[in-house]
């Protein structure tokens, strides 16, 4: 099986409209991220997750001619914003798009003109916009089901806070992000992977997004082979790594340390809920306090885990 990231950024997209950071001044193309989508190759058939509004390029891109099959997380616009693309790919050649119930009305919604049903009888309308494109509903309790004929696939229920969001396993890969709880029966579903592709929008915490530190304890619980991050924000970047959630986790490693060590705090203004990001290194009280602050939190991705970059390719064990 081949996996091919074909974006790894937020909703924003990398660099964000209008901003000036460093990571979105940077000029390395690692930090230059798509919104979300991947490509897998399994079997002869040519499987995409999420069909973002930067598909048309992401496909010219990766060279894509054919899918067999779309898999949706939810509906959300940076994840199904290029569906109106997808109809160079269907012309003779109908291809079976999957996702939970909300998935599948919110896209016949966001693209009433692509699923139009038109009588011989009815007014004049512009049918070329017409994409050849059957929608199936993944519904709750189903354990699995087959696409492009013979790729198993299971399904795994999470939630975006409010929204139902739908994750995915092939074989011995998973694919869930843009979730903030899940429920245990659910998560177990994920055990056992060779590789685990998971959101992880930025280092502080954030209302219907892994942080982080939630994430690394995803994989904790998890532990898949190798872990790769993705949707995140222009706060993770080649001069921005991803650090823990709060300033409870840095307490908490004070507590380790010898009693020499423990009066290196970091700047007093900072409050019990925030996080001290590159940009705010000019707080520091002193030299020690930036180092023991860097020490704890700017530490390299463990080695178990690594940040995805658009263009990335894997090779996974295949299917049983």
């Amino acid at each position: 099986m081949k996996v091919t990231f074909l974006g790894t950024g937020t909703s924003t997209g990398v660099p964000t409209v209008g901003c000036n950071c460093p990571t979105c001044r940077s000029k390395d193309p690692h930090d230059a991220r798509f919104r979300c989508s991947s490509l897998i190759e399994v079997k002869g058939k040519n499987i995409l997750i999420d069909c973002g509004p930067d598909f048309r390029l992401q496909a010219l891109r990766a060279g894509i001619t054919h899918l067999d099959a779309v898999l949706l997380t939810h509906a959300h616009y940076d994840h199904v914003g290029g569906i109106d693309d997808l109809r160079s790919l269907t012309y003779g050649h109908p291809v079976d798009v999957y996702g939970n119930s909300a998935t599948c009305d919110g896209v016949k919604k966001l693209f009433f003109y692509c699923f139009r049903n038109l009588s011989p009888t009815a007014a004049p309308h512009y049918v070329g916009m017409l994409s050849e494109m059957h929608l199936h509903h993944v519904d709750d309790g189903l354990e699995s089901f087959d696409v492009a004929g013979s790729v198993n696939v299971k399904p795994v229920r999470a939630m975006h806070r409010y929204l139902p969001v739908t994750g995915y396993r092939i074989g011995d890969f998973g694919y869930l992000t843009d979730f903030k709880t899940i429920e245990k029966n659910e998560l177990d579903k994920l055990k056992g992977l060779d590789v685990l592709v998971l959101g992880m929008l930025r280092s502080a915490p954030h209302g219907s997004h892994l942080s982080y530190g939630e994430a690394v304890e995803v994989v904790d619980y998890l532990k898949p082979r190798k872990t790769y991050f993705v949707h995140m924000s222009h706060s993770i970047g080649k001069t921005s790594r991803p650090v823990l959630t709060s300033m409870h986790d840095f307490k908490a490693f004070i507590d380790t340390l010898p009693p020499e060590d423990r009066a290196l705090q970091p700047y007093s203004q900072v409050g019990p809920n925030d996080v001290m990001n590159y940009y705010e290194y000019d707080k520091f009280e002193s030299e020690e306090q930036r180092k023991m602050w860097e020490k704890v939190f700017l530490n390299p991705i463990r080695p178990d885990c690594a940040l995805a970059f658009d263009g990335l390719t894997l090779e996974v064990d295949d299917p049983c």
